[in-house]
């Protein structure tokens, strides 16, 4: 099993510059990619694809940050095993990041070393990293989306449009609450939908959120930013986790 993870994961091996090891500097496959940087160090990443030749290697790193990827040149004899080499693996590349001479990149590692941090098996769902797979199929392995272009392109886009609302909001001196996921309110008339019990297993001598209390998952905000309007703030917003009546398995 195989989750997409920060790239700073590698990081107790290294300073936040320095490898201590190699002395070499630590760079995310993103950043090596805009840095006008270019000497020797440390890049570490998932394999997205690799070519090997008999004499060259050419393997392709990705770090999830970005859709774009940094291609690794190295000699096939400093690999040894290249049949651990292959899509899905995460790996360290040791080299030097120069200006690329093939054209729609900038950069390239000339590698001199190859460490592998995690190998990629059989049961790996998604072994050709370069492949389209049907949503159906993906759906199927949830924890491991976030290795599909689609899927992290998603989280991003997501990502940056929460902070431009949140900025948008900030800008205009609102107030951001954090209203709860757990309930009395019935709010728009939906709120009975998701009721919140103590679990069978569990003793039922008092009832955990007292007597005659209905708890329930909130479906909407409103009430709650209502209350708090009405108080000592003017203006105030709200992103909280909400309950759909939508027959589905993910939210994505």
């Amino acid at each position: 099993m195989r989750l997409l993870i920060p790239i700073t994961a590698f990081q107790p091996l290294c300073s936040a510059r320095f490898c201590s090891s190699s002395n070499k500097r630590v760079i995310g496959v993103t950043k090596s990619l805009r840095t006008k940087f270019r000497g020797p160090c440390v890049v570490d990443g998932w394999i997205k694809s690799a070519r090997h030749q008999k004499k060259i290697s050419f393997i392709n790193l990705t770090d999830g940050l970005s859709h774009h990827h940094l291609q690794v040149v190295i000699p096939a004899s400093q690999i040894g095993d290249v049949s651990r080499i292959e899509s899905g693996a995460s790996v360290r590349a040791v080299g030097e990041l120069i200006d690329s001479p093939a054209k729609g990149q900038p950069v390239e590692l000339a590698a001199s070393e190859i460490q592998l941090h995690g190998e990629s098996d059989s049961t790996f769902p998604f072994i050709a990293m370069t492949a389209s797979y049907d949503a159906d199929y993906v759906r199927q392995f949830l924890h491991l989306r976030p290795k599909k272009a689609e899927f992290t392109a998603m989280l991003r886009l997501r990502s940056a449009c929460k902070k431009a609302i949140h900025d948008y909001f900030h800008r205009h001196d609102y107030v951001q609450v954090d209203t709860p996921v757990l309930t009395s309110n019935d709010c728009e008339g939906a709120g009975e939908t998701f009721t919140v019990e103590r679990s069978n297993i569990l003793e039922k001598t008092t009832p955990f959120f007292g007597e005659g209390s209905t708890v329930n998952l909130t479906v909407s905000s409103q009430l709650h930013l209502e209350a708090v309007n009405s108080g000592n703030c003017d203006c105030s917003c709200c992103f909280a986790l909400t309950t759909l009546l939508n027959l589905c398995f993910s939210r994505f």
